[in-house]
């Protein structure tokens, strides 16, 4: 079974941007202590979900929560929250906030709460393919009949040790949103639409993040409607 594309999100900003977009765009009061990974993916979900909204048949926000999935892959999880923790160590000031903001899952788990999201839930990591991998396990629980809408992508965030590793100083994000053709709720525009419009991405660094490599393969993919093996990493869309 294949499943759709129906919209594409991205971000592609400095650090100071992000939390001026996220303090104008993001309403939720129990999140103004997040970490610029949660604060991201925030920005992202909220644009995202305003847009199927917008297009969506029937009446309401035209989301069926329950059967919503929202998968994200991260290559290394919350760096700056890993080294904010260690340096209060050192300073003999531990900050445990720091800690838990550090796991991997924090943002999308962040996500689910701030929009009542009842699907599965789920986080990967994996450098660069986490992108490609999360996707995968989207059309999987689609295919299966686990959801019918999944919010899908990865994001990436710039800190002291991506610095180092050459990877870009700008805080990215690219979320896919997909669903079973069956369970279409609206017009949408086509990929290569989206694609068009909606990823920036130009590294000036010596790697890509994993939102670079994601945003390659949907330029690449050319498709609408995709089976799940076409999202394996490495595979092909011939």
């Amino acid at each position: 079974m294949k499943v759709q594309i129906i919209d594409l999100v991205s971000i592609d900003e400095s650090p100071a941007d992000l939390d001026t977009a996220y303090a104008v765009e993001v309403d939720w009061q129990q999140g103004y202590r997040l970490n610029p990974d949660s604060r991201l993916i925030l920005l992202g979900v909220t644009r995202v979900l305003k847009r199927i909204s917008s297009v969506s048949d029937g009446g309401g926000d035209g989301l069926d929560r329950k059967r919503t999935a929202l998968v994200l892959g991260s290559a290394f999880g919350s760096l700056c929250s890993y080294e904010t923790f260690f340096d209060s160590t050192k300073r003999l000031k531990v900050e445990p906030l720091a800690y838990t903001y550090a796991m991997p899952s924090t943002p999308t788990a962040a996500a689910s709460i701030c929009f009542r999201l009842l699907g599965p839930t789920i986080t990967v990591c994996g450098e660069e393919e986490a992108g490609i991998a999360a996707l995968n396990n989207c059309v999987t629980m689609l295919a299966s009949g686990r959801c019918d809408l999944a919010v899908t992508g990865c994001w990436h965030v710039p800190s002291q040790t991506t610095r180092k590793e050459g990877l870009p100083e700008r805080a990215q994000l690219l979320l896919l949103a997909l669903q079973r053709p069956d369970a279409a709720k609206g017009r949408f525009a086509s990929v290569n639409q989206l694609a068009r419009t909606n990823i920036p991405f130009r590294s000036a660094g010596s790697r890509r993040s994993c939102v670079e490599v994601l945003s390659d393969w949907v330029v690449a993919n050319q498709q609408d409607l995709v089976e799940a093996a076409k999202f394996m990493p490495g595979a092909t869309n011939e």
